[in-house]
């Protein structure tokens, strides 16, 4: 929980740096002075999405088991995994607040085009392509897994985010879990002594709630600005 009020308050950190240098360099017009001003041949360079892919962590919030058979016995054992995994992401990056500015010359008078900068506020959504975790369990993904959070704009081509997601872990089935804990597994007579992840009589997929810190590399939809 430590790591988790960390990060969130990093985030409100950085969002407080508003855009404080371009006071120096240019004046914030309305959206209907820049609407005004396209209607005059002006350009206004607006992206409302960005799409991007990212890195980072993911935190399980509920305990997660790896499944192994003893090699004494064959016996079923089961050991609680780290909760933290290694994410490989796809992002959408929604800007839906912009403000607009102008240049200003030597003598504090607006020129040229309109550009407008996106709120460093962002919202995304996150499809994960690919889970490094400690245990096959977390790595093995037939899923589709993703999330939906937060986003603080570093610059050009970074943001920063952090996302609730629903993360999917190959489990083994409860009922093998309650009839074989710590015993060997018998079917049809037969002790096993090998545990097959892909088996679907005995393992499941499950979905458990995490929280993501990921760092976002825009790909497309970059806009030509100076913070």
């Amino acid at each position: 929980m430590k790591n988790q009020y960390f990060f969130t308050i990093l985030l409100m950190f950085v969002a407080l740096n508003v855009n404080a240098q371009l006071a120096d360099t240019s004046v914030e017009i309305s959206k209907k002075e820049a609407e005004e001003l396209k209607d005059n041949g002006f350009t206004i360079n607006m992206k409302v999405f960005k799409f991007g892919a990212s890195l980072g962590f993911n935190y399980l919030t509920k305990s997660v088991h790896d499944a192994t058979l003893s090699p004494i016995d064959n016996s079923l054992r089961l050991q609680t995994i780290n909760p933290v995994s290694f994410l490989l992401s796809t992002t959408v990056i929604v800007n839906p607040i912009s403000s607009y500015y102008r240049k200003l010359d030597a003598n504090r008078k607006p020129y040229g085009d309109v550009y407008s900068v996106p709120s460093r506020l962002s919202f995304i959504a996150t499809v994960n392509l690919a889970q490094f975790g400690s245990s096959q369990a977390t790595s093995f993904n037939k899923k589709i897994d993703g999330g939906l959070g937060l986003g603080i704009r570093l610059n050009n081509d970074f943001h920063l985010g952090i996302t609730a997601e629903m993360i999917s872990v190959r489990q083994l089935r409860d009922y093998i879990v309650n009839d074989f804990r710590d015993k060997p597994i018998v079917v049809n007579n037969e002790t096993m002594n090998a545990l097959d992840i892909t088996d679907n009589r005995l393992f499941v997929d499950k979905y458990y709630f995490g929280v993501s810190v990921k760092f976002i590399y825009v790909l497309v939809g970059k806009q030509q600005f100076n913070d």
